[in-house]
């Protein structure tokens, strides 16, 4: 199934009524960068916990994005986290980047579909991801999730990241704070940027310096979603529509998006995930993301029958009151 993506817009915090204090006296969330939808969307779920659980101490961090995160979340340094999709099954399964299967992390559930975003200068020579196979690009930090799936996208394209380094291009491993200047500077020709729409990131780089976005034909969408990374994740097709933001063109372009996935510890206590899971599914998500597709129930089904890593019992609680069941035991 195609979805299109409309738009993203922060809201305000949906207001939870305050009950009384538990055990639970912390809730570490892991994120990414501030300013991000990630960690707005963190920021947002602390400020609800905190008006339902008095003396809660909560916050939103940049641990190191997927991989730290769900390492942070085994090895109980934080409560909670975002994850790629592909690094949740990943981590469960013990593949690389991961030494050993994490087994004591549960699903929340799937918090925001993110599509690839090619990104291009609008007035470079770039008009193709293959134009790319010899060029200069940005495409994530050392160990992210997205960096591992921006290395899929460039090989179904005709080379990896050390083919590209060695024809002369040059695969650039860093964050998105670099981004908006290497592609100003000239120092990259394009980014591979997962991400809502519009990030601020992307709408730094539309004031300066102009962008051309650049879509992925239907075959090499089949091709990549039949790639060894994309097998572990939740991804789908996508449409973005045109016009969403300058660059993208008039009659859309095609493209896949990842699933964001929200995990906790497996020994928190069901009745705070019931109450996370709650405030996120009943109002935190579609003040973020107001695509239609995240955090609706059938990105939830989705995931349900996709993923190896069972539910928390507190999320499958909620869940179950809106009529989907989830697993809450290993599927593999």
């Amino acid at each position: 199934m195609i979805y299109t993506f409309r738009t993203l817009a922060v809201a305000a915090a949906l207001a939870l009524t305050a009950g009384a204090a538990t055990a639970q006296q912390d809730l570490r969330i892991g994120t990414t960068s501030p300013g991000s939808p990630w960690n707005i969307l963190g920021v947002q779920v602390g400020d609800a916990m905190r008006a339902k659980y008095e003396g809660l101490r909560t916050s939103s961090v940049s641990i190191g994005g997927s991989v730290a995160n769900l390492v942070a979340v085994s090895r109980g340094e934080a409560q909670m986290a975002w994850a790629v999709d592909s690094a949740v099954e990943e981590a469960w399964h013990g593949v690389e980047p991961f030494p050993q299967e994490i087994r004591n992390i549960r699903l929340v559930g799937p918090f925001a579909a993110v599509p690839l975003q090619v990104q291009a200068r609008a007035d470079g020579d770039i008009q193709s991801i293959e134009d790319l196979t010899t060029g200069s690009i940005a495409v994530g930090g050392p160990g992210w999730a997205t960096t591992a799936m921006n290395e899929a996208v460039m090989k179904v394209h005709g080379a990896d990241y050390d083919q590209i380094n060695g024809s002369g291009g040059q695969v650039h491993l860093v964050g998105h704070a670099d981004w908006a200047p290497m592609l100003q500077d000239r120092q990259v020709d394009a980014i591979l940027h997962w991400a809502g729409i519009p990030s601020g990131v992307t709408m730094g780089m539309v004031e300066n310096p102009g962008l051309r976005v650049i879509g992925l034909e239907p075959d090499m969408i089949d091709a990549l979603l039949e790639t060894e990374v994309f097998a572990r994740s939740y991804a789908i097709p996508m449409t973005l529509a045109g016009g969403l933001y300058e660059g993208i063109p008039d009659g859309g372009l095609q493209t896949v998006a990842y699933m964001s996935i929200a995990v906790v510890n497996a020994d928190m206590d069901d009745d705070f995930a019931y109450d996370i899971t709650k405030a996120m599914f009943e109002g935190l998500i579609a003040g973020v993301y107001e695509d239609g597709v995240s955090g609706s129930m059938d990105s939830v089904k989705a995931v349900a029958e996709l993923s190896s890593v069972p539910f928390h019992p507190g999320a499958a609680r909620f869940f179950a009151e809106h009529g989907v069941e989830v697993p809450t035991g290993p599927q593999g």
